[in-house]
């Protein structure tokens, strides 16, 4: 009877030598190798929940401030439309007199800084009066809500 070997480089001489047996994998049930137990996983699944646990609250904190700073900042943005910015001048002049500088009195609504109101005249330069808007993004109205999706009260 004849023996015969397998060539030193062939597939199944390396997965033999390897010990991976005909499957190709190492560290299967049995072979001796390290693996993760289904308790080492479980723990690791309460772990990670018991983090999320502990990071949503911050995340909610984070959210509301978010909000908040991001409602006053726009409050500021509608103040300067109606009343201008009086940090900003040229020759002792007013550049940024917003609605009640131009027009001499406040807007009815807070749509006023957007459109012109019927009754208020066209901006003129010589006497520098008039409806001179848009004073706010007339193509964004979000200014009219603020970070919650509550409109603003606006009594002038």
């Amino acid at each position: 009877m004849e023996h015969w070997r397998l060539p030193r480089g062939s597939r199944a001489n390396r997965r033999r030598e390897e010990g991976t047996g005909g499957s190709g994998r190492a560290g299967t049930v049995g072979s001796g190798k390290a693996a993760f137990t289904l308790i080492e996983l479980t723990m690791l699944l309460v772990v990670l929940a018991l983090l999320a646990t502990a990071a949503l609250p911050r995340v909610g904190m984070m959210i509301e401030s978010s909000k908040k700073a991001g409602t006053l900042q726009e409050m500021q943005e509608i103040k300067r439309a109606i009343v201008g910015d009086p940090s900003v001048t040229a020759g002792g002049q007013l550049v940024s007199p917003g609605y009640e500088g131009d027009v001499g009195s406040p807007p009815p609504d807070l749509l006023a800084l957007t459109t012109k109101p019927a009754g208020v005249s066209a901006y003129n330069r010589f006497t520098r009066r008039g409806w001179n808007g848009p004073y706010m993004d007339p193509d964004d109205l979000d200014y009219l809500t603020d970070a919650w999706g509550v409109a603003y009260q606006y009594d002038p």
